[in-house]
């Protein structure tokens, strides 16, 4: 299916996967500052993508499907580090010294990214529309390093940004691959390159899984393994193959918004009214 910047109708399924992913995605920040109680960044985010990886061997299995080659599996390779294990990762180092919220409204900077990425690969035209997006995008960046953390810029700022970097890489690399594969395999291929990234890690982070630590902590990499991870990118990859790039960018807008809420109910974390 072959969709042109000029479509602007999607269908009430996609409408349905994204409204999903809107608010699946956002619980993922407050079960990461929870984690992060019990786990190192590092260690979480090992835990986390090879829970995701092991279900999705198991789905790609059971579906049959094949091992994609050449160029393919290497943007499917830039797909998972990108898009799944450096996204989440800057995103636990983030939450460490700013709020979950603060953390999702940074990754909002995605579409001017995604904006300019288009741009220099696909020679896609930036509209006026965009250009008013990212002054936007820009001043809230300004508005959260300045209400936090007045004029010096927290390290956990910068991360935020990087992950929102990452995860824009991951939609301009992975939309030419809606034409030649199923969405599921890719956002399954995706998840699984993701977590073989961390696998070389896992010998040296191995003994916090024994420590002696409450059921809840398991359970929160369990989660943002099999949902946040493995169903989370399988649906967005849905949304990913029916929308534009720049369709794909503002959903990501709403995200933010849908996890300041969550992390309030959550974590019990606010943050500054001007950041809003």
């Amino acid at each position: 299916m072959t969709i042109t910047s000029a479509q602007a109708k999607i269908s009430p399924s996609v409408l349905l996967a994204a409204a999903s992913i809107v608010v699946i995605w956002p619980t993922a920040f407050s079960f990461i500052k929870m984690g992060l109680e019990y786990f190192s960044p590092l260690g979480l985010m090992t835990f986390r993508m090879l829970c995701g990886m092991a279900a999705m061997l198991a789905y790609v299995l059971v579906r049959r499907y094949p091992l994609p080659r050449g160029r393919d599996l290497l943007a499917l390779a830039i797909s998972g580090l990108c898009g799944v294990g450096l996204y989440s990762y800057f995103i636990n180092l983030a939450c460490q010294t700013i709020t979950a919220g603060e953390t999702a409204f940074l990754i909002a900077l995605n579409p001017l990214f995604v904006a300019l990425a288009g741009w220099w690969f696909y020679q896609e035209k930036i509209g006026y529309k965009t250009l008013t997006g990212m002054a936007i995008s820009l001043s809230g960046v300004g508005l959260i390093t300045l209400s936090s953390h007045g004029i010096s810029l927290e390290l956990g700022t910068l991360y935020g940004v990087m992950s929102g970097l990452a995860f824009a890489v991951y939609i301009v690399v992975q939309k030419p691959l809606f034409s030649r594969y199923p969405m599921d395999l890719i956002g399954a291929y995706s998840a699984i390159f993701g977590g073989l990234f961390f696998l070389p890690f896992l010998p040296s982070v191995s003994h916090e899984l024994f420590a002696p630590l409450p059921l809840k902590a398991y359970l929160i990499f369990v989660y943002l393994g099999l949902v946040s991870t493995a169903a989370g990118f399988l649906v967005w990859s849905y949304v990913l193959k029916h929308v534009t790039r720049m369709q794909a960018a503002s959903i990501v807008y709403l995200l933010p918004f849908s996890a300041a809420v969550n992390a309030m109910w959550m974590t019990h974390e606010y943050m500054a009214p001007s950041a809003w």
